[in-house]
């Protein structure tokens, strides 16, 4: 990660915030706000797609209004043996409804998983008939989600941890 930001200069940075608070800006826009040439912006923001920096445009959902809008993430611990790992617990996860996030961590548990639904009235159903019918989970540890405060999405500037002027 360190040689990739020696590749990354101010422009790319600059251009990557941009892009993260509004993908939907044409190039003739970006190079004005940049105040660079279209040809300068288009050829950085096809090498940045072509490097897979960029991998892909998206859109930021509002889960309230989709009826999406309570969050829960579970803490679970694997009982590992006769060929269940994380990663087959993980991939069992991943096609379950409301799963939104699987992560493979370090530490007491082995998976973080966050999940989204209507409701809590909906949670002791998700977690007998999706979670708690995977073999291999043994211990599952779950975390109402209150206010999400920052996500990852709403970070503009990816580089605020970057090397030191």
């Amino acid at each position: 990660a360190i040689a990739l930001m020696s590749l990354l200069d101010e422009l790319d940075k600059r251009l990557i915030y941009e892009l993260r608070s509004d993908c939907t800006k044409s190039v003739r826009e970006l190079a004005k706000s940049l105040a660079e040439s279209p040809s300068t912006i288009y050829n950085r923001k096809k090498r940045l797609e072509d490097k897979e920096i960029i991998r892909r445009f998206s859109i930021n959902l509002d889960f309230n209004q989709l009826n999406l809008g309570k969050s829960v993430y579970f803490l679970i611990k694997i009982n590992w043996g006769d060929g269940i790992t994380a990663q087959t617990v993980a991939n069992q996860l991943k096609e379950k409804k409301g799963v939104f996030q699987v992560t493979l961590i370090s530490g007491k548990y082995d998976l973080l998983v966050k999940i989204r639904l209507p409701s809590l009235d909906d949670l002791p159903a998700l977690v007998w008939e999706e979670i708690r019918t995977i073999e291999g989970v043994a211990e599952l540890e779950q975390m109402q989600v209150y206010e999400e405060i920052l996500k990852e999405e709403d970070v503009l500037d990816p580089f605020f941890f970057g090397e030191e002027d």
